[in-house]
């Protein structure tokens, strides 16, 4: 911004991170500066505020998007901005195993070229690690358990919430990504192709990968497709057009209806979660 000394990158975390936008999605967003010779963590909160106000104007549509920055360091009571150095300080001294886990999503999405670059090193060391697996299997399957109790499925369709739907295969991918990138590398931030290159690397079994990569395009295309069609709430129920719309964006459905496959495949994502993270 014009008249404030120094960088600025953004960082998207969820569905901005792994590029997996809906119709209804906020955007999740971290902003991290480094102040040059006379920048001011005033100027930049003040920058933030105008970007956040141009992100979320009103329009005849509604609000362009909703902004959420409870991703940064010391959420909701910390700063709109964070500097390069807290933020790496923050994810080696403080950050819960949630906030890893979140991070696996994340993706510099806009800033200052070197800034950007810089950040993303800080991201990447975070995730490469050395961890205890046991330590992130009993914090991830503890956070899951919380949500499915916090948050429960309202009707068969709400793939993200209920047992064995995508909330389950986005904490399966992210546990073992924190686990094995130390070995391996960071890995994909969308969970699919995560699994896929664990898969690959032998730590994940391929019919486990591949059941899950399916469940992952199946739950995407619905959870796309309801969305669109149905808004927040998810349907109770699909009719016959409805089914036929949402069968053709994935080639995972059958003709088997569409209630029928749900059951069965949330079923076996639930024995996965199980056997990699831990029993819920």
């Amino acid at each position: 911004g014009k008249g404030v000394a120094g960088r600025l990158a953004v960082v998207g975390f969820g569905r901005l991170g792994v590029q997996a936008l809906t119709t209804l999605s906020d955007l999740d967003l971290v902003f991290v500066y480094e102040a040059a010779d006379g920048g001011t963590d005033g100027e930049f909160a003040r920058l933030i505020r105008r970007i956040v106000s141009a992100l979320s104007v009103p329009t005849s549509e509604g609000e362009l998007y909703q902004i959420d920055m409870k991703l940064r360091p010391s959420g909701g009571a910390g700063p709109a901005a964070v500097s390069v150095a807290a933020f790496e300080r923050y994810y080696a001294e403080k950050a819960w195993v949630w906030e890893e886990m979140a991070l696996t999503k994340a993706r510099v999405v806009a800033g200052d070229t070197a800034l950007c670059q810089k950040v993303d090193r800080v991201i990447e060391d975070v995730l490469t690690k050395e961890r205890s697996a046991d330590a992130v299997c009993a914090a991830v399957v503890d956070m899951r358990r919380r949500l499915l109790t916090e948050k429960p499925a309202k009707t068969l369709f709400d793939v993200k919430r209920r047992r064995g739907g995508l909330t389950d295969i986005d904490f399966l991918a992210e546990g073992l990504a924190l686990i094995e990138a130390a070995t391996l590398g960071r890995l994909p931030q969308a969970s699919a192709p995560a699994l896929t290159r664990l898969s690959e690397k032998g730590v994940l079994p391929d019919h486990d990968a591949q059941v899950l990569v399916k469940a992952a395009s199946l739950f995407g295309s619905l959870i796309q497709y309801t969305r669109a069609t149905f808004g927040e709430a998810p349907p109770e129920k699909l009719d016959k057009a409805q089914s036929e719309r949402l069968r053709r964006l994935s080639p995972h459905w059958t003709d088997a209806p569409i209630a029928d496959q749900l059951e069965a495949i949330t079923a076996e994502v639930a024995v996965l979660f199980d056997r990699h993270m831990g029993e819920i």
